[in-house]
């Protein structure tokens, strides 16, 4: 089933609330939490402050939605890989991730955001907390599962799954200077088969053959 058919059976109310997010999401990427209003977002919207309680009741819960709309994705990709729903090459796992995030390309500088605390973005929530941490759980379970190096060191498997965190992320919140360097819009069909090409290079590294 495609969006445009999904799209049509959502009712006014939903429509309104599905763009209330993807405009906060932009908002929240390129100014940051702090800096972001709700007078901002209905503006952006097209309709007034007070229309927005009917859907999120404060910037904290839009915040909130926003974030898991984007995490909940990835979440669940992980979950059905090792549940074995999915089954995927080890050198493929990133480049499924980076075709989530970008479906929805605001959202990987808003993750950067609250990895590092920057731009005001309200990384200290228990809730935010939580889903890092279970995507970093996730995200170890399927590297052993998928032939992480039998050798490899606690310290060794979070700090893979967190540089392909980044290189995965970086390459959305770095899509201007991406486009100034090269004219090519960031997700141009032949910038994206490149970089899957070089994300499955680097994965390539980190795995031995199962046993």
């Amino acid at each position: 089933m495609n969006a445009c058919v999904e799209e049509k059976k959502l009712t006014k109310g939903e429509r309104t609330a599905q763009k209330i997010l993807d405009e906060s999401e932009r908002l929240f990427a390129e100014k940051g939490y702090e800096a972001t209003s709700l007078r901002e977002v209905a503006g952006a919207v097209g309709i007034r402050e007070p229309g927005l309680y009917r859907h999120f009741s404060g910037k904290e819960d839009l915040y909130q939605k926003v974030l898991e709309r984007a995490l909940k994705p990835l979440s669940d990709t992980l979950g059905h890989l090792l549940s074995g729903q999915r089954q995927i090459s080890q050198e493929s796992l990133p480049v499924v991730m980076f075709d989530l995030l970008s479906q929805s390309p605001h959202i990987a500088s808003l993750l950067q955001q609250c990895m590092t605390g920057r731009h005001g973005s309200h990384s200290g929530q228990p809730w935010l907390e939580d889903w890092l941490r279970e995507l970093i759980d996730q995200g170890r379970a399927v590297f052993h599962h998928l032939g992480m190096k039998k050798d490899a060191s606690e310290l060794e498997v979070v700090l893979i799954i967190v540089t392909l965190f980044n290189i995965s992320t970086g390459y959305f919140s770095s899509a201007q200077t991406l486009e100034k360097l090269t004219g090519k819009p960031a997700l141009s069909e032949d910038s994206l088969v490149i970089q899957r090409k070089l994300l499955s290079a680097v994965a390539g590294g980190l795995f031995t053959e199962k046993q």
